[in-house]
């Protein structure tokens, strides 16, 4: 069974891995040979073979069985410190590994203390990104590099390609020797792209002691240009965050429309609004009591106002009237007192009435309006209640929209208003992040909470009181990361709170926690500099006061 993304197909299990791995070396795409009758030929007729043969017939078709599609492979672009041959992308992970390719007429050079050698140059391009793995082939010869330690690389795969693909061909291939086997199950394991998108993963590597983590993070305002590599890492994040920023206002602001429209309905089916309706049954309810009411009882005009403006109020006021009796008990004072003027001769006929009941149509109309108005109360108590979230969320961008109207291009539509208020929204999350950060290798907080040590020890903490818990198991920290910050320095963060609708979930903390934990600030004399980077490159959004 084969996985298919975007039209893309890649094997699922081990199993189909493997037999798929050896049908790259039986093509005849080495120079229309198959690989072993290509590699057996002389070096001087494999020269110059690193781009059609190693990258091209070899090392990309291995990336596709390992789920990376062709855009995700990243072929010799430049970076920070040169031009890898791959650099593998996933869009939750970043930056996989690095991958360094030789002619297969050359032998690999290993020595980490020699700056020219193979080894050296593929140690150069994976400390730059901060990661952990690198491959580096001849095409002969393939080897996988583990660099937790980046001053002592760990080999954890060596393979012989042609003995591997001879040992497939001399036995079933269920039969493979172990050590092949182990290898080929090391690779799947540890480089397919899955794997790395896997959230559990990040995790794992979250969760490093503040040594380690002091090892391998890129440190930052010390002249290596590893500002440059967090810019542009920034980047890409702030693009799958703004992504994940508009779905969550296009939800938001969905559901604000649902709202809009109900809100102003007796019922979701109803073809008029409310107050249309209101009006309406108020309506009845003052007929009847003008043309059948108002010379019995001796109402003046001033009285029939008085009795209408109770019920205009309890439409207006949901807290005016407790319930139907009170609304009669206010109308039956001001007939009452009309009827004692009216009878103020006769004791008996003046007598006070306690109900409407000798008006049968005046009673049931009331009845129905005063049922009809509590009902729409509730009905909108009840909405507001269930939309709150979507309605703070749509103040929130109505007034963000006010303040940037001005200072947007003119002509700019909607669409380009809410892409820009996600935009922000993404980068106020990132701005917070890198503050805490800042803080925390500088020193300014007492301690590490979203790094190193503090973070690990959140994560094995955590698990004791998150269990029947739902949502983000970060956002208890982060929030007290934050508070810390914002009591320091509170200036910085002026204006952030229109963005405070925007909870990135644990996939997402996770992704830019991984990020900006592959880089030390301790050096790095403000953030400015990095916030004016992302401003060139993005459009003003990162606004920081100093």
């Amino acid at each position: 069974m084969r996985r298919v993304v975007d039209a893309m197909s890649y094997p699922v299990t081990f199993e189909e891995f493997r037999a798929a791995f050896f049908e790259i070396f039986t093509q005849k795409t080495f120079r229309r040979l198959d690989y072993l009758t290509y590699i057996t030929q002389l070096e001087k007729n494999r020269g110059n073979d690193e781009a059609p043969i190693v990258d091209t017939a070899i090392v990309s078709p291995l990336l596709s069985l390992l789920g990376f599609a062709p855009a995700e492979r990243v072929y010799n672009q430049q970076r920070q410190n040169g031009r890898p041959d791959f650099a593998p992308t996933d869009i939750v992970y970043g930056t996989c590994f690095m991958v360094e390719d030789k002619n297969t007429s050359l032998e690999l050079t290993l020595d980490l203390a020699v700056p020219e050698s193979h080894l050296s140059q593929l140690a150069g391009y994976v400390r730059s990104a901060a990661l952990r793995l690198g491959w580096l082939t001849n095409g002969r010869r393939f080897i996988v590099w583990n660099f937790i330690n980046p001053t002592a690389p760990q080999c954890i795969i060596d393979l012989d390609i042609p003995a591997a693909i001879r040992d497939w061909q001399n036995h079933n291939s269920e039969q493979l020797s172990s050590s092949i086997e182990k290898q080929l199950r090391d690779l799947f394991d540890l480089c397919r792209k899955d794997a790395f998108a896997d959230t559990q993963r990040l995790e794992r590597e979250l969760g490093t002691n503040l040594e380690e983590w002091q090892a391998q993070a890129l440190p930052l305002g010390v002249g290596r240009g590893n500002e440059a590599v967090l810019v542009e890492e920034l980047q890409m994040l702030v693009g799958e965050l703004q992504r994940d920023a508009r779905r969550t206002l296009d939800h938001h602001l969905t559901r604000y429309a649902e709202y809009a429209e109900r809100i102003y309905r007796l019922a979701d089916d109803a073809p008029e609004p409310a107050t249309q309706k209101l009006r309406e049954l108020r309506g009845r309810v003052m007929t009847v009591l003008v043309e059948s009411c108002q010379k019995i009882w001796g109402l003046e005009t001033a009285d029939i106002e008085a009795i209408e403006g109770i019920l205009v109020r309890l439409e207006q006021d949901v807290k005016a009237f407790f319930g139907p009796k009170d609304v009669l008990a206010a109308m039956l004072r001001v007939i009452n007192e009309a009827r004692g003027r009216k009878y103020a001769a006769n004791s008996r006929a003046a007598h006070p009435m306690s109900n409407l009941d000798d008006v049968p149509s005046l009673r049931n109309g009331l009845q129905t309006y005063c049922e009809t108005v509590f009902d729409w109360h509730k009905r909108q108590a009840t909405l507001h209640h269930d939309y709150q979230i979507d309605r703070n969320v749509f103040e929130d961008y109505t007034l963000w929209y006010l303040l940037m109207k001005e200072a947007m291009l003119a002509g700019s539509n909607e669409k380009q208003y809410q892409d820009k208020f996600a935009l922000q929204a993404a980068s106020s999350v990132l701005i917070r992040l890198l503050l805490i950060r800042f803080c925390e290798d500088k020193g300014i907080l007492p301690q590490h909470f979203i790094s190193g040590t503090g973070l690990k020890n959140w994560q094995e903490n955590i698990q004791k009181y998150w269990v029947f818990a739902q949502g983000n198991p970060y956002d208890p920290l982060l929030n007290m990361a934050y508070a810390n910050v914002r009591s320091i320095c509170s200036y910085c963060l002026t204006g952030y709170e229109l963005f405070n609708w925007y909870r990135p979930d644990q996939r997402h903390c996770e992704i830019m926690l991984h990020l900006i934990n592959c880089f030390d600030f301790a050096s790095i004399e403000s953030l400015a500099t990095v916030m004016a980077a992302l401003d060139s490159k993005q459009g003003k959004v990162y606004s920081l006061n100093e």
